[in-house]
């Protein structure tokens, strides 16, 4: 049996529609919609995200994880990235997922790194994002960034939010997964402007 419940939110700074699908008996993972009609993005998600650990990745890529059962790494620089890649990220060198650690979010180390890499960067009107929020139990297996002070210091790391996940995250690890979509907003459609290219005068 699925449950769905929707509802409307409007704050200060967003007005957002949330569905919420409740999980399949069979599925434990539970399936959040979250559609952004304006506003900032990451400050309505962060009562979703704050004191969480979670992977990012674009709706495009659901159906291939959905499919094997899990979020691989992406050691050899084939899969499709989400965020840009980088043959020298150390927790790609490691052969880990990457993850966005917010558990100590409130605090003044990562409230000074978390803009270096935001959760929402691949988010557009186009295309929506998940996120993927691992399960508290499967805290002790993450590897944390400052390991990477006693490694080779050339490698790409955000200090303080970013943790990797050694081998794949399997779907069962996965606690919920949001569904994050947006509208075009006043920002977006400024960036979306400057960046289409100017064609030619011949």
């Amino acid at each position: 049996m699925r449950h769905r419940w929707e509802t409307s939110r409007q704050t200060e700074n967003a007005n957002t529609i949330l569905t919420c699908c409740g999980a399949h008996l069979l599925d434990p993972m539970k399936k959040t919609e979250i559609h952004i009609e304006q506003g900032d993005v990451l400050e309505y998600l962060m009562p979703f995200i704050k004191g969480k650990v979670f992977h990012v990745s674009r709706v495009s890529n659901w159906q291939s994880i959905r499919v094997i059962g899990k979020i691989l790494p992406n050691k050899n620089g084939e899969l499709k990235t989400s965020f840009g890649s980088s043959s020298n990220s150390y927790f790609k060198n490691k052969g880990c997922v990457s993850v966005f650690d917010y558990r100590n979010i409130h605090e003044e180390e990562p409230q000074e790194h978390m803009y270096k890499c935001s959760p929402t960067s691949p988010l557009t009107p186009e295309e929506g994002i998940v996120i993927f929020i691992l399960k508290e139990k499967f805290y002790n297996k993450l590897v944390l960034w400052d390991g990477w002070k006693q490694d080779d210091l050339r490698q790409m790391v955000v200090p303080h939010v970013e943790a990797g996940f050694p081998d794949a995250i399997e779907l069962s690890q996965i606690g919920e997964a949001l569904f994050v979509t947006m509208d075009e907003t006043e920002s977006t459609c400024v960036f979306r402007i400057l960046s289409t290219p100017v064609p030619s005068r011949s």
